[in-house]
C-alpha cells in the first residue's frame, strides 16, 4: 500500500517535470496565476494528495500493528483465514477511500468558499500592480 503511494506521488512528480520543461519553459511567472486555477493543476493536485495520504495512512496503520505486536509479544499470531483476509482489504479500501475524500473535499463546489481557491491582492499594495485576481 505504501508502494502505491510512493507511485501515486512520483507520477505528480513526473507530470510536473513534464509540464515544467515541455509546456512552461521559462514562462512559469507569466502564466502561474493560470496554471494554479486550472483544472489540470487541480487533478495533479489530486494525485499528489492521494498518494502521501495513502503512504501516511499506511504508515500509520503498520505503527498501530507493531504497538498490538509489542503489547502481546510472545503470542501467536495465528493463522491466515478468509475473515482476516477480509478485514486486510476492508482497512485497505478504508484507507484509500479516506485519502480520495481528502484530496477532493476542496474542489467542491458547495466548499470552495471554505477553501482557499484563489488569490485576491489588496488594491492598496502597489507591488502586484498588474496582477489579476482569480
Amino acid at each position: 500500500l505504501i508502494c502505491f503511494g510512493d507511485f501515486l506521488v512520483g507520477c505528480y512528480l513526473l507530470i510536473i517535470a513534464i509540464y515544467d520543461t515541455a509546456i512552461f519553459r521559462k514562462s512559469y511567472c507569466t502564466v502561474q496565476i493560470e496554471w494554479m486555477t486550472s483544472l489540470e493543476c487541480s487533478i495533479v493536485g489530486i494525485i499528489s494528495t492521494i498518494g502521501s495520504q495513502v503512504s501516511l495512512f499506511a504508515m500509520t496503520g503498520l505503527s498501530i500493528i507493531r504497538l498490538y505486536g509489542i503489547r502481546g509479544p510472545l503470542r501467536a499470531p495465528g493463522e491466515v483465514n478468509r475473515i482476516k483476509s477480509i478485514k486486510a482489504a476492508f482497512a485497505v479500501f478504508i484507507i484509500v477511500l479516506a485519502s480520495a475524500a481528502i484530496a477532493i473535499t476542496p474542489i467542491i463546489g458547495a466548499l470552495e468558499d471554505f477553501f482557499v481557491n484563489g488569490v485576491k491582492f489588496s488594491d492598496k499594495l502597489r507591488i502586484f500592480i498588474g496582477t489579476q485576481d482569480k
